[in-house]
């Protein structure tokens, strides 16, 4: 099934790799990735070539190279402003239906 998944990964024209950095741990007990987890993520990038990639975090950029090599974070995270939307300061829906 992983094999699948990645498969997909690397093929689909638009991937969206939600929550990223959850991997990583929750606010307050970041710690690296496995390497694995790196490896695999790095693969999969790699094979993408100019397909679309998107990305939701709750975390900063500094805190995903704390998680990340700074290769992979460097070829996920946009260099250029103006291909980020910055969400920060927005209410939580998820907090209004509880």
């Amino acid at each position: 099934m992983l094999f699948r998944s990645v498969k997909f990964a690397k093929t689909a024209d638009v991937l969206v790799l939600d929550d990223f950095g959850t991997e990583g741990g929750m606010k307050g007990t970041i710690r690296p990735v496995h390497k694995t987890m790196q490896e695999l993520m790095y693969n999969i990038n790699n094979a993408r070539g100019k397909k679309y990639t998107i990305i939701t975090t709750n975390n900063t950029v500094d805190e995903l190279r704390n998680m990340y090599n700074v290769k992979l974070i460097s070829r996920l995270i946009p260099s250029n402003p103006q291909h980020i939307i910055d969400f920060s300061g927005l209410a939580d829906f998820r907090r209004q239906i509880l």
